[in-house]
């Protein structure tokens, strides 16, 4: 080993403190900086900034730092609104310009693009600003947990861990948010019932989800372990809540066996109030299930979807798959009309059963609506597994309309698509990463036409993306 390297080594050792200066941000939020020519990922870290960190890992072509001070100001430094700030994994850039957010989620495609798929050259556009920065989510997942001189916490996980931090504000969704989330902490510290833990597979209490719609009333859905003899906690909260706050409308019961951390509930045990909340999506009215999707950036959604239905071109002639369609929200928005022609037929394919009940509905009420412009032939909802779905289908889309979780398409889907796929395929994405993998897949049969990024989680280094596929 060279003196060079032995010198590297050490400096870069686990535990070992450094200091560097940011040069970049990384796809998922984290600085990027070169100590002894080597990569450090350096967590708080900002563009233009210098940092003294302590190493935490070390691997072959990289290491892995935690900011314990910072030197200097980042080039586009903002002012954190947030008490929490810091300590919360909620919002990672409050302390970022957000024009400099934007430009930097526009890079995250970029470079994802070239470096996972190979596409150089593809001309992302400006990334599209969520008409608000603070208190734009319509959808809030809170986790319980357990702590021992707190006793029982409600709150978001801490940044880079999964112990659970009791928030006393939150400026994602409205200042409402953090008093029901207060009262349902305070309520079940009360008790004698834990909190759930995936280690030792006991407890009860796991999620509190919160989704509000635009006239400020809430649905609360609380996830627990399956416990038949713990249910009527959930019902003594559930009536607690809605006696305490008027614009509470629904408070749903739902338990989770599966041990990963995800806020979803799998079964319903119980509704108080009403099963599903309206949500205004510009002029259509839909209906969500508690556990069903939806976009959770309203303002922003209505944004996307104008994106989407510009790439869509529809004329009226047209067969719409909707693969991964949720709630039908985004299907409906832009194969409905009225603002750009109706495709002839929509069909959805979804795994989720609950979601697609949301969107039959939604389908049926719309259809009743004047503004409902789709021939006769209207829209159809299946749930199952996508793969197999799609394979037996006898009639070829016109347009294929895919918005899949943030793991991407099934690469038989992927690869499907890109054999037998229509003209245009439009791809939207929550993740830069997957999306790159899979255009990668299908680049043989189809050109990246368009790339447009949409600012859907200001604050945080995430971007939704809609790319326009053209058949080669």
């Amino acid at each position: 080993m060279s003196d060079v390297q032995q010198t590297e080594t050490a400096v870069l050792s686990q535990g070992s403190q450094v200091e560097l200066t940011v040069e970049k941000l990384a796809n998922g939020g984290q600085g990027l900086g070169h100590v002894e020519g080597m990569v450090v990922f350096v967590d708080r870290g900002l563009p233009g900034q210098r940092v003294r960190a302590v190493v935490q890992r070390r691997k072959k072509r990289h290491a892995e730092a935690h900011t314990v001070d910072l030197l200097s100001e980042p080039d586009h430094p903002a002012e954190p609104f947030c008490a929490h700030f810091g300590a919360c994994g909620g919002c990672l850039w409050q302390d970022l310009d957000l024009n400099a957010q934007r430009d930097w989620k526009r890079r995250f495609v970029q470079e994802s693009y070239a470096k996972i798929a190979g596409l150089e050259g593809i001309d992302v556009e400006e990334c599209v600003a969520s008409p608000e920065s603070m208190y734009y989510r319509n959808k809030m997942e809170f986790a319980f947990g357990n702590h021992p001189k707190e006793g029982l916490g409600l709150g978001l996980y801490r940044r880079g861990s999964h112990e659970v931090l009791s928030i006393t504000e939150c400026h994602l969704q409205t200042p409402r948010t953090a008093e029901i989330v207060g009262f349902v902490r305070d309520h079940c510290r009360k008790g004698s019932i834990p909190a759930w833990e995936a280690e030792t597979k006991r407890g009860y209490w796991r999620f509190c989800n919160l989704r509000v719609n635009e006239r400020g009333e809430f649905q609360i859905n609380i996830i627990t372990a399956d416990d038949k003899k713990k249910s009527g906690a959930v019902r003594v909260l559930a009536e607690a809540l809605l006696k305490a706050f008027p614009d509470v409308v629904s408070v749903i019961h739902s338990t989770r066996r599966h041990k990963a951390a995800i806020a979803l509930g799998e079964h319903v045990v119980a509704e108080y109030g009403a099963p599903k909340l309206p949500m205004q999506l510009g002029p259509l009215e839909l209906e969500v299930s508690p556990n069903g999707f939806f976009q959770t950036n309203t303002q922003a959604a209505l944004l996307l979807y104008d994106v989407v239905a510009g790439m869509a071109g529809l004329t009226g002639r047209e067969l719409v798959w909707d693969v991964f369609c949720g709630s039908g929200s985004l299907g409906l928005a832009i194969a409905s009309g009225p603002d750009e022609a109706p495709a002839r037929r929509l069909v959805g394919f979804e795994i989720s059963r609950e979601s697609v009940r949301d969107a039959r509905s939604n389908a049926e009420r719309l259809e009743r609506s004047p503004d409902w412009t789709m021939p006769a032939e209207g829209a159809e909802f299946r749930a199952g597994d996508v793969r197999k779905m799609l394979g037996k289908e006898h009639e070829l889309a016109d347009l294929v309309v895919v918005d899949p979780p943030r793991a991407g398409l099934p690469r038989e889907i992927a690869e499907a698509l890109a054999e037998s796929g229509p003209e245009r395929i439009v791809y939207v994405s929550c993740n830069p990463a997957t999306q790159a993998r899979d255009l990668g897949l299908m680049q043989e049969h189809y050109r990246v036409e368009r790339a447009v990024p949409v600012d859907m989680f200001p604050h945080t280094p995430h971007v939704e993306c809609a790319a326009l596929l053209m058949r080669r």
